[in-house]
């Protein structure tokens, strides 16, 4: 004899829009809006009343998981499909995404799994289906289904990227020879421009704003990929184009060469290393070498550590008009990075960085008497947030607090201001940089960027603040 199907009890219409707007309320919040505690209070109770309802409990479940409580969210979901396991397909992606956030990779494989039995077009069971593999260390597999959930949900591509990024393991998957392809254009505002980048490119601050197109393009080409490591070159070009100040036009050409190489499951090493020459108005201006190696470790629990070092080696073409103004030399230093997958914002990456910096130039005592005014010691934090907001947009974000402690009184504040007894430069820098991205389509994404940089320093010529505005189309693909 068949056991009878518990029969399901329908809300009341006069309950049927207060549950209505609730689910639809905690589907459409964005994730930064977490269920408050009247929320998940009247979820419970709704539950309660009619426990036989698949939507109040996916709905209580999914309230339950963006709060942090995963385990009540695994047992709401498992008491419900051991009553009713005619629905356990159709709750199970949610189920994968509990576990996964659980780190229990086996039950959420074996979740997600079926939810892709049950439902092939399902781009977030495909997605978490590949975050798990790529923890498991199975990059082929990861690589294809993270592929498939860009292809279904083209917002889902910059994530899936970011994803395959976390698998620091060699494979034998991708032939030698692969190329990746990359570019982009847009126009920006910019309230103060100076010469491009923080450290090697220093100039004081102007007092003109000015619009500039940014163009830039790369290819990286894999010259080896084994089970053991893998070797790749790149070239980049960059280059901005002023308005008015077309003194400030700036253009690079970059080539480098990495490579990896696993020493287990779950560590590895790698060494990165650059040449790039930079042209400031059609001439000569900086050349760069840097090389940096690395050691990684990847935690199932703690996301992704890795110790780097690096050296980076400056020549300037022009020639300063006093010998303690020199800034070609070296610098050096090290920095701790931790990358880890924001689970209950998925798929977001949160990424911080100490770094230490010493920078020691060829600079020689000046008829003045004053010694290197470049030669300092630097020391930061930064964290970067890259996590979907819904709408198919993207947005990245980066905070940088600095401090730079100059070794020797400068000449400078001695030549501007007139003092006969100049403190020691000290430079305090907090940059803020927000990115709205929006895929278009799954080779290019249209991208809307704000930056703001404070440059605090005792000696007033280096104190200047800077604002950018632009708009970009990124452009990328591997054939």
């Amino acid at each position: 004899m068949l056991a009878p199907v518990p029969c399901r009890r329908r809300a009341p219409r006069t309950r049927l829009a207060l549950l209505l707007g609730l689910l639809l309320g905690l589907a459409a919040a964005p994730a930064s809006a977490l269920p408050s505690d009247a929320e998940l209070a009247t979820l419970a109770e709704r539950c309660a009343e009619q426990p036989d309802d698949p939507a109040l409990v996916r709905a209580l479940a999914r309230a339950r998981l963006e709060r942090g409580d995963v385990d009540a969210a695994i047992a709401a979901l498992r008491g419900f499909v051991a009553r009713h396991p005619e629905d356990a397909p159709a709750l199970a992606q949610l189920l994968g995404r509990a576990h996964y956030a659980n780190g229990e990779l086996p039950a959420a494989r074996a979740a997600l799994e079926q939810a892709i039995s049950h439902r092939d077009t399902d781009a977030l069971a495909h997605f978490y289906l590949g975050l798990v593999l790529v923890r498991s260390g199975e990059r082929k597999a990861a690589a294809r289904e993270l592929e498939r959930a860009a292809e279904l949900d083209p917002s889902l591509a910059a994530e899936a990227r970011d994803a395959q990024e976390l698998d620091f393991a060699p494979s034998g998957a991708g032939a030698p020879g692969r190329l990746h392809f990359a570019g982009g254009s847009g126009l920006e505002y910019d309230t103060n421009p100076t010469l491009e980048g923080r450290e090697p490119l220093t100039s004081l601050a102007s007092d003109e704003d000015d619009f500039r197109l940014a163009s830039w393009a790369a290819v990286a080409a894999q010259l080896l990929r084994s089970n053991e490591g893998a070797l790749t070159a790149v070239y980049r070009f960059d280059e901005t184009r002023h308005d008015d100040l077309e003194e400030l036009d700036l253009e690079s050409h970059s080539l480098g060469l990495g490579g990896i190489a696993a020493l287990g499951r779950r560590t590895f090493v790698r060494l990165d290393g650059a040449a790039t020459l930079y042209r400031l108005d059609h001439s000569g201006y900086l050349e760069t070498a840097n090389l940096s190696p690395a050691l990684g470790l990847a935690t199932d629990d703690h996301g992704l550590f890795q110790l780097r070092a690096f050296a980076d080696k400056r020549d300037f073409d022009e020639e300063p008009s006093l010998s303690s103004l020199e800034r070609d030399g070296w610098r050096f230093g090290g920095a701790l990075q931790h990358s880890v997958p924001v689970e209950l914002w998925a798929p977001g990456t949160l990424t911080t960085q100490l770094q230490y910096a010493r920078m020691l130039t060829d600079a020689e005592t000046d008829p003045l008497g004053f010694e290197s005014a470049f030669d300092s010691n630097w020391i930061s934090l930064d964290a970067g947030l890259s996590v979907p907001v819904g709408l198919g947009i993207r947005v990245e974000s980066r905070l940088l607090v600095g401090y730079e402690r100059f070794d020797e009184p400068n000449v400078v504040q001695f030549l501007s201001e007139g003092d006969p007894g100049p403190e020691r430069r000290r430079d305090t820098i907090i940059d803020v940089s927000l990115s709205l991205i929006r895929p278009l389509t799954s080779l290019i994404d249209l991208e809307l960027r704000l930056r703001e940089t404070r440059h605090v320093s005792n000696v007033d010529a280096y104190d200047w603040d800077r604002q950018i505005v632009g708009t970009y189309l990124r452009l990328h693909f591997t054939p």
